[in-house]
């Protein structure tokens, strides 16, 4: 069934204050499992589980695919949301074939297999989760997808870590994880979704629904290829790390959860003006569709400026005592990363913003071309300079793409003005 396009998606102060809980409570979950494995399990077995983690996200990135905002900005109605929910399926089971075969190739011990497959299980289960929660967006309801989000990371955290502090199995410690987001998305998520709209995990008659799926990651390929390209300049350094200096992989986890914490900034910013940008793309009104990008990206800069004075002086000490490693040597790194993820940071605007008015062509070159030279400087770098040498090559990138990105940004909405004005 497609969404009546009556129903307005008005976002409320209550949808906004649930909305913004969730989503800090979703993203707080990676550096708040990552302080419980480190100072339970210490730093090395904390390397192992933040790399597992990593390649659970990226995996995660093929499972999303078009992600919600393809799906919330369809605002004519083109496709159901029982497909976009089918497409997701699909996908899960795309991610867990691709997760074994990675570990496989890779050559990985079966506890480190076991962890990556569990958390691509977790991440998984959240891919078809979030395109639920876009049923719940459209319909007006985003608190509910806020209170989902709380529920599952404050309930799924707390179980991890008193199941750690008891057992000190980090197999079954995220085994826990997943039983919890499985209930909440079958007991919560399902139930409030079906409220408003007739949808189920599998429907009756699926086969349409199949069909529909793959019209659906066919146009949405190019918004997959942008949403995973953007994630690699973190993680190609990482996985070089993983192949010459793993027993550095914990510190190096530790350093990109603050690149994690400005994504999760840009997130609260972008998800509840995906639609309000996608109606003023579909108006046409251009002139204040830029006006919102703008403002967007100077409060994440202005953000930015007052974090790395803040970071240098007092990042690596606030690091230790959290971690209870000693980070005295990194605090230089650390204003790189923070640099780093800053312009990551700011690609992911306008990733999300040129897939709105559904720019993709060149926005894929840009993030392809830089992640190749990525991958060739983390060959040599990562080996000589180790998590130090990571880091940078991973700031280099991310500045070198948010750029280029905001370049082309800028001179296709200035060709698209001027076409406006002379008609």
């Amino acid at each position: 069934m497609l969404y009546d396009n009556t129903i307005v998606n008005t976002a409320t102060k209550t949808d906004y204050a649930w909305n913004t809980v969730g989503t800090i409570a979703q993203n707080a979950v990676s550096p708040l499992l990552l302080l419980v494995v480190t100072r339970i399990n210490g730093i090395h077995v904390s390397g192992m589980f933040s790399f597992a983690f990593a390649v659970s996200v990226v995996f995660w990135s093929i499972g999303m695919w078009g992600g919600r905002t393809f799906q919330t900005s369809d605002t004519r109605n083109v496709f159901s949301h029982q497909s976009y929910i089918t497409a997701r399926i699909l996908l899960g089971g795309v991610m867990l074939v691709g997760a074994l075969l990675f570990s496989l190739l890779s050559g990985y011990e079966v506890t480190k297999t076991c962890l990556i497959l569990i958390l691509v299980a977790f991440k998984a289960l959240e891919s078809i989760a979030d395109a639920i929660y876009g049923v719940m967006q459209v319909h007006g309801q985003l608190q509910l997808v806020g209170k989902s989000l709380a529920s599952k990371a404050i309930a799924g955290t707390i179980l991890f870590t008193l199941s750690d502090l008891i057992t000190n199995n980090l197999i079954g410690s995220c085994s826990i994880i997943l039983v919890v987001t499985s209930l909440v998305l079958w007991f919560y998520d399902i139930p409030n979704a079906r409220k408003v709209e007739d949808v189920s995990l599998i429907p009756p008659t699926i086969k349409p629904y199949i069909a529909q799926a793959r019209v659906i990651l066919w146009h949405t390929f190019p918004t997959l290829a942008a949403s995973l390209l953007i994630m690699l300049p973190i993680n190609i350094p990482r996985y070089f790390l993983d192949r010459y200096h793993p027993g550095e992989l914990g510190y190096f986890g530790i350093i990109a959860m603050l690149v994690t914490v400005l994504a999760l900034f840009v997130t609260l910013l972008l998800q509840p003006t995906v639609v309000h940008l996608s109606r003023l793309h579909a108006s046409k009104d251009y002139a204040s569709l830029n006006r919102q990008v703008f403002k967007l990206s100077l409060l994440l800069l202005c953000i930015g400026i007052m974090c790395v004075p803040l970071t240098y002086l007092a990042g690596a000490p606030l690091l230790g005592l959290l971690f209870g490693i000693d980070f005295s040597g990194y605090r230089l790194v650390l204003v790189v990363a923070i640099v780093g993820g800053i312009a990551n940071s700011l690609s992911l605007i306008f990733i999300t913003v040129l897939t709105i008015i559904r720019l993709f062509k060149a926005q894929l070159y840009i993030l392809f071309v830089t992640n190749i030279g990525l991958a060739g400087l983390s060959g040599f770098i990562v080996e000589a300079h180790r998590s130090q040498g990571a880091i940078f090559a991973f700031a280099a990138t991310s500045c070198l793409q948010a750029i280029l990105l905001i370049l082309y940004y800028t001179n296709e909405l200035g060709s698209t003005l001027s076409h406006v004005k002379e008609n």
